[in-house]
C-alpha cells in the first residue's frame, strides 16, 4: 500500500491511507474525483483542471478561480459578484431593496391607495396628498388642477372664478341666463332661466321704477294688500272730486286758473 500523496499535490488535504494501493497513486485520485475531498483549512485548485464527481467538504473554505457543476451548489452564504448568475427566483430575494436604476422601485414598504411619483432617476415618491380609492374608483388629491372628466361629486373647495363652461341652472341656485339688459328687474319662470321685460325697469340714477301697466291689487305696504282710493264725485251733499270745466286749468303745480275768454258780464256776476 502507497502513501498518500504530499502535501504540495493536494495542499492542505487529509487522505484516508485505506483508499490507496501499492504503487498506484492514480486510485486515490479516482476516487477523490469521483467521491469527496476533506480538508481541516481550506482545499485549493490544483493549477490543472480537476473534476469532482463527489462531495467536497471543506471546514474552513474554498479557494479557487472557477468552480464548474453541472448539478447543485449548496451552500448557507455566497459572498463574491454574483454577475454571472442566471435563471435567479425573485421569491428567494431576503435582503435590499432593488433600485430604480435596475427596474425597481427603491421603495421597501406601499400603502394602499398610493400612487408611484417619478422622481428621475431616484426613489420613486409617494405622497398621503394623492391615492386611489379602488374599491369606489375614486381618485384623492389635497389639491387639483388641469381638465377633469366624469363626476365631480367629491371636489370641494372649488373656485367659481375658474368656471369657464356652462350655465348654473335655476335648480342649482342660478339664474339659467347667461346675461341680462342693464336696469331691467328679473322675475321668476317656474323652473326656467330668469326672465326680464323691457316694460320693467329700475333707473338706479333717480331710483326710479318703470313700468307699463300696474294692478292696483297686486299693491303691498309693509307686507299688506292696498287698494288705492278713489274719491267720489262731488255734489251738494258729498265732499269729492271735481272735474276742471270751461275756462279753468290746473298747471303742474296744482294751481287752479280762470279765464274771462267768451263769458259776459252776466257770467261774471
Amino acid at each position: 500500500m502507497s502513501a498518500p500523496p504530499t502535501e504540495p499535490f493536494f495542499p492542505g488535504l487529509i487522505f484516508n491511507i485505506s483508499f490507496f494501493t501499492a504503487g498506484d497513486e492514480s486510485v486515490t485520485l479516482n476516487y477523490v474525483n469521483n467521491n469527496f475531498l476533506k480538508c481541516v483549512g481550506y482545499a485549493y485548485s490544483r493549477a490543472i483542471a480537476t473534476t469532482f464527481n463527489g462531495g467536497i467538504f471543506a471546514l474552513g473554505g474554498i479557494s479557487t478561480s472557477d468552480i464548474t457543476a453541472t448539478g447543485t451548489i449548496t451552500a448557507a452564504f455566497f459572498t463574491g459578484s454574483g454577475a454571472n448568475l442566471t435563471n435567479l427566483n425573485a421569491s428567494n430575494i431576503l435582503t435590499g431593496t432593488l433600485t430604480v436604476s435596475r427596474g425597481g422601485t427603491g421603495l421597501n414598504t406601499i400603502p394602499l391607495g398610493s400612487l408611484l411619483i417619478v422622481n428621475g432617476a431616484n426613489t420613486l415618491l409617494q405622497t398621503t396628498n394623492l391615492s386611489w380609492d379602488n374599491t369606489n374608483s375614486i381618485l384623492n388629491a389635497t389639491n387639483f388642477s388641469g381638465s377633469h372628466s366624469g363626476s365631480g361629486a367629491g371636489l370641494i373647495n372649488l373656485n367659481v372664478s375658474n368656471a369657464n363652461a356652462g350655465t348654473l341652472p335655476i335648480g342649482r341656485g342660478g339664474t339659467g341666463a347667461t346675461s341680462f339688459i342693464g336696469g331691467r328687474l328679473l322675475y321668476g319662470d317656474g323652473v326656467n332661466p330668469l326672465a326680464q321685460s323691457a316694460n320693467l325697469t329700475w333707473n338706479n340714477t333717480n331710483n326710479t321704477l318703470n313700468t307699463t301697466n300696474v294692478n292696483s291689487s297686486a299693491y303691498f305696504i309693509n307686507g299688506s294688500p292696498f287698494t288705492p282710493y278713489t274719491l267720489p264725485t262731488a255734489n251738494a251733499a258729498t265732499l269729492g272730486g271735481i272735474k276742471v270745466g270751461n275756462n279753468l286749468s290746473i298747471d303742474g303745480n296744482g294751481v287752479l286758473s280762470a279765464t274771462s275768454s267768451g263769458l259776459t258780464g252776466a257770467d261774471i256776476f
